[in-house]
């Protein structure tokens, strides 16, 4: 281009030019669409998915029983950053309320034997960490839902977490929690009328809001 505009070529400058111009096109313009933002996301959510589970590994570190542990942090990393990616699939929020929902339930549970002993002050010293958790997991489960309404896990994740929070409520907070429980319960159900783990939560939130007076 310098050489011909030196020598005062117009023809050949202006071809040159052009050939510089398509070329320019070519490389710059994302012709399959691989350098788009949301492209990633599904890598970001296979890499929570991978950080979320227990891997069997021979390497050092591994652990006694040969597993390797989770990294949950990682995990919530990827799951978040996944979500802002792309929010539009339910794959995200699903899993992510997933994790959460497992780093809960150990809480959760320890909170609900200490209820059922009489130990109150124990059961909510228990449950007082798990509370967000269960709380951000039945959000992110709704939007799961939300973007796939015949999602009947999401439906049925959304009860347990619902559920959860009843039994370590009182009174007219308790009664809301396990309304909306039997609701997405009952979604559940009518999307897959056998989904056990649905049926079997909902028939112990029917037990819950009848011991309240509930309907």
């Amino acid at each position: 281009l310098y050489a011909s505009w030196r020598a005062g070529e117009r023809t050949r400058l202006l071809r040159l030019t052009a050939l510089l111009a398509v070329f320019a096109i070519l490389v710059n313009v994302p012709w399959f669409a691989v350098d788009r933002a949301r492209d990633h996301a599904r890598d970001h959510y296979n890499l929570a998915m991978a950080y979320s589970a227990r891997l069997r590994g021979q390497g050092q570190g591994a652990g006694d029983d040969r597993w390797r542990a989770q990294d949950p942090e990682q995990a919530r990393e990827h799951f978040e950053r996944a979500i802002a990616l792309d929010p539009t699939e339910a794959d995200y929020p699903e899993g992510y309320g997933q994790l959460l929902m497992q780093r809960a339930m150990p809480g959760a549970t320890r909170s609900q034997t200490d209820w059922q002993q009489g130990d109150q002050a124990r059961a909510a010293a228990a449950f007082a960490p798990v509370r967000p958790l269960i709380e951000q997991a039945a959000a992110l489960h709704r939007e799961a839902a939300r973007l796939f309404p015949r999602s009947f896990r999401s439906w049925a994740s959304v009860g347990l977490a619902e559920f959860l929070l009843g039994e370590a409520a009182s009174g007219e907070e308790a009664a809301r929690h396990y309304r909306l429980s039997a609701e997405a319960g009952e979604e559940a159900l009518r999307i897959h009328p056998r989904y056990q783990p649905a049926a079997q939560n909902l028939a112990v939130t029917r037990q819950r809001l009848q011991a309240l007076g509930g309907d």
